[in-house]
């Protein structure tokens, strides 16, 4: 996967009757930062049901415009203590770290949308920063002209790197978990 936009960035929708989303946000947008792990505590509280543990928040009163959003940051990856493959979303702002990991080895372009232009990828650099309000696309790295942000942000990093960050498991290849071995599905593959 990619740390740019196409690997983080993604759509989601919701439906429901007049007693579940509120009229005046039926066909509305939301663009406040929501995590994969909000999703689950977010339908809980819109069915009326009772909040599980988890590392999610319930984003609903956000949606409906009833309260605050409850998310300022997201970190998408941290990796190897922050120092590569690591991205970070304050606000406004994605910082995406990455010394010493070829550029071409997770990020080579993209196609836009209709006509299907192909774009090349940025020039190779330590650290981007993106304005994701005014570039959502990712296109203009900032990170020379915001250094204090770059810096406040990576202060962030550290902060999880040092309260919550777990270091990468050993995955072990278990050859019996090749779906060629089980006429090309997943399966269990432990007795």
């Amino acid at each position: 996967t990619t740390l740019f936009d196409g690997g983080v960035r993604g759509v989601g929708f919701l439906q429901g009757g007049d007693n579940i989303i509120p009229s005046n946000k039926r066909g509305s947008n939301f663009t406040g930062l929501i995590h994969a792990v909000d999703w689950l505590p977010t339908v809980l509280e819109a069915a009326s049901l009772p909040m599980q543990p988890s590392d999610g928040v319930s984003q609903w009163k956000a949606i409906t415009g009833e309260g605050p959003e409850l998310r300022t940051e997201i970190p998408v990856n941290i990796f190897n203590y922050g120092m590569n493959y690591t991205a970070f979303i304050s606000g406004d702002m994605k910082l995406i770290v990455k010394p010493n990991i070829s550029q071409t080895d997770y990020y080579d372009g993209y196609w836009t949308v209709a006509p299907y232009t192909w774009l090349p990828p940025l020039s190779t650099a330590e650290e981007y920063l993106f304005n994701l309000t005014k570039d959502p696309t990712e296109k203009y790295n900032v990170a020379s002209q915001h250094p204090d942000i770059v810096e406040q942000i990576k202060a962030r990093i550290q902060f999880y790197v040092r309260t919550t960050y777990l270091p990468p498991q050993t995955n072990i290849y278990h050859p019996e978990a090749n779906p060629d071995r089980h006429q090309g599905m997943w399966a269990p593959f432990v007795n």
